[in-house]
């Protein structure tokens, strides 16, 4: 059984929705005048919770801090001051993947950012670089939060700390119903096995907000959101699902996983790392091959 004691939930049943985007490379206000667009119409549909990609504002492939440096910003900033409009609206709350620059340090990093109907709820920057990140972005320096808010407690990732089992087995561990997961993921088919293994080894819901199309060294799919170990079916380039906290802190309590690898937050064994890390691998495997049940859709639309 869980010994977590959770907070108390404002809903329990709401619809989430992760948006696939295009950003095009250096056209920020482009960009976001687009997603602000794109988020509005979700939020018309009852969307409480909406996850946009990773770099969604900028786009992905920058070669040099020289030239991404236009397009950093701060958080808060003038971008998430207009999301922040959005939600504050249509009583939403908006995961947004951007660069930012810390004004203390003039340093950069791939964060995402949870604003809700309040303001800033908080931000993660990403832990594990990829490609051509470590050009111009730091590694994150600011853990791996857990926010309680009135749709049950959220967690974020982004792309490449799905591929570390710990960035989902950490907040799990702290209670989390929900991952938020932009993402700009290639070299396979989506959704990937190893969403669906971080998801279903922790008995949470995973919402992968992906890009799509090219950029010089990317070619991106189509993005998938995975509640435990579902897939939610796509239509069209945005799309959107019910999720039940209920239903996830239930299978939780029952869950023959997560009680399997309690890692301590700050020291583990390499036997205990060894173990969890095959662990994970198998069931990404097993995942990977095996047919999944899929979730009822409960709104979907297309251009």
């Amino acid at each position: 059984m869980s010994t977590f004691r959770q907070p108390p939930l404002f809903f329990n049943r709401y619809r989430v929705a992760a948006i696939q985007y295009e950003p095009v490379l250096g056209e920020k206000e482009k960009n976001v005048d687009d997603l602000l667009r794109l988020v509005e119409e979700a939020a018309q549909h009852d969307a409480r919770l909406i996850v946009l990609p990773e770099m969604a504002t900028t786009g992905y492939c920058w070669e040099s801090r020289s030239e991404i440096a236009p397009y950093v910003e701060p958080i808060p900033g003038s971008t998430t001051d207009r999301f922040q409009r959005l939600a504050t609206t249509y009583n939403c709350f908006i995961a947004i993947g951007l660069a930012e620059i810390d004004p203390a340090t003039d340093v950069y990093y791939n964060s995402v950012v949870l604003l809700g109907p309040e303001g800033l709820v908080g931000s993660y920057r990403k832990i594990h670089s990829y490609i051509s990140e470590p050009r111009w972005a730091r590694d994150g320096d600011l853990g791996m939060p857990v926010w309680d808010t009135p749709l049950g407690r959220l967690a974020p990732m982004i792309c490449m700390d799905a591929m570390y089992f710990e960035a989902a087995r950490t907040p799990a561990l702290h209670g989390a119903d929900v991952l938020l997961f932009p993402t700009n993921w290639l070299d396979e088919k989506c959704p990937s096995s190893w969403w669906m293994a971080r998801a279903f080894e922790n008995g949470v819901y995973l919402i992968a907000a992906n890009r799509y199309g090219c950029e010089p060294v990317l070619l991106i799919g189509a993005p998938a959101s995975t509640p435990h170990w579902s897939i939610i079916p796509t239509c069209g380039n945005r799309y959107a699902t019910t999720v039940s906290m209920n239903e996830a802190r239930s299978l939780r309590d029952n869950f023959p996983v997560l009680p399997l690898f309690k890692l301590s937050c700050t020291r583990f064994s390499s036997q205990t790392f060894s173990h969890t890390y095959a662990y994970s691998m198998a069931w990404s495997a097993r995942c990977s091959t095996t047919t999944v049940r899929h979730a009822p859709m409960s709104w979907c639309y297309q251009n």
